[in-house]
């Protein structure tokens, strides 16, 4: 095989029903319920941190929508 090819491995994936993974890692439930957590915690910090002056028309110009 030269340098220029790609392995192609491919790993067996079973999904799961949520819960706690067998390795150890967090679900994917689990992940999301973090990201919510972190998005309402720095929300609230950027709230707290722009409270005077024209804080609200920066937030909603500033807000990220989806996967940006």
């Amino acid at each position: 095989m030269e340098m220029r090819q790609k392995r192609h491995e491919t790993h067996a994936v079973t999904p799961t029903s949520g819960g706690p993974a067998e390795t150890g890692h967090p679900s994917l439930q689990d992940m999301h319920a973090a990201a919510e957590h972190f998005l309402k915690v720095g929300s609230d910090a950027i709230d707290r941190a722009l409270s005077k002056g024209k804080s609200e028309e920066f937030l909603v110009a500033n807000r990220q929508a989806g996967g940006e």
